[in-house]
This record gives structure tokens, C-alpha cells and sequence, in this order.
């Protein structure tokens, strides 16, 4: 049975922007619409908005953003529990979500050569946005 109170999740603003001035290509069906005050919303991009096209950032999910950094240059970033106070194998106290990050030979899941791992954050999905930013500051 399929569960359909999945929910996508999308890359914030901030990374949606750093994604756009890199060149992202990917497939997208939610945009942040950027109001002149700043604020940004998430919508599906509507034509008859008539709005011009600087105002439109493509927010694709935190997976296709993964994708195309792992296709485009063969980094992949993955997440995994981390145990706070013991982080060897064994008994899990205080487990929050570690980011990896590699560099793959051929942009497979597989990474070669480990580039960073330091981002503990509260769920998996923050992991992933830590992780995708530093790739996109720092990496590319």
C-alpha cells in the first residue's frame, strides 16, 4: 500500500538561489515566487502570474538537488544516524543525523574519497540542507 500523506521536501530559499546561480537543471515543479519586500513563498509556477522572470527561483526537492550535484560533479551527499556520546557501533544515546560527503569516480552512490562529515543536525532532512550548502559554497 502506498502511503499518500507523503510529503516532498523542498530546499529552502537559500539554497534554491545558490542552486540557480550555479546552473541547475533539474526537474522541478514548485518555484519560490521573491516579492519585493524580500519574502519568498513556494508555489507551483501559475503563467498567469504575468510576473517577470527574476522573481521565480526553481525549488526543486532536497533529492533532485542531490541528484544533479552527484550526476553534474560526481559529489554525493548521504545521511546517517550519529550516536553523541558514542559514536562507535553499540548502544544509540542522543542520536542526531550526520551529513557525508564524498567524492564519487563516476557520480555513483558510492563515494570514494570522503570530503567532509560534520554536520550534526535534528532530523535527516536538516542534515541534507547543511550538507547541500556547504557543496554549493564551498565545492562548486
Amino acid at each position: 500500500m502506498i502511503n499518500k500523506d507523503i510529503q516532498e521536501d523542498y530546499v529552502s530559499i537559500e539554497i534554491a538561489k545558490l542552486l540557480n546561480q550555479k546552473g541547475f537543471e533539474g526537474e522541478v515543479t514548485k518555484y519560490y515566487l521573491i516579492h519585493e519586500d524580500g519574502f519568498a513563498e513556494l508555489f507551483d509556477k501559475i503563467d498567469e502570474f504575468s510576473l517577470p522572470e527574476n522573481t521565480w527561483i526553481p525549488a526543486p526537492t532536497l533529492n533532485v538537488a542531490c541528484k544533479w550535484i552527484r550526476k553534474k560533479y560526481n559529489i554525493h551527499i548521504g545521511t546517517k544516524p550519529w550516536n553523541l556520546l558514542n559514536p562507535e557501533p553499540g548502544i544509540w544515546y542522543k542520536t542526531k543525523t550526520i551529513a557525508t560527503i564524498y567524492k564519487t569516480r563516476d557520480g555513483s552512490l558510492f563515494g570514494d574519497r570522503l570530503i567532509e562529515r560534520k554536520f550534526c543536525e535534528e532530523s535527516p532532512e536538516q542534515a541534507t540542507e547543511a550538507g547541500l550548502l556547504y557543496v554549493l559554497e564551498n565545492l562548486i
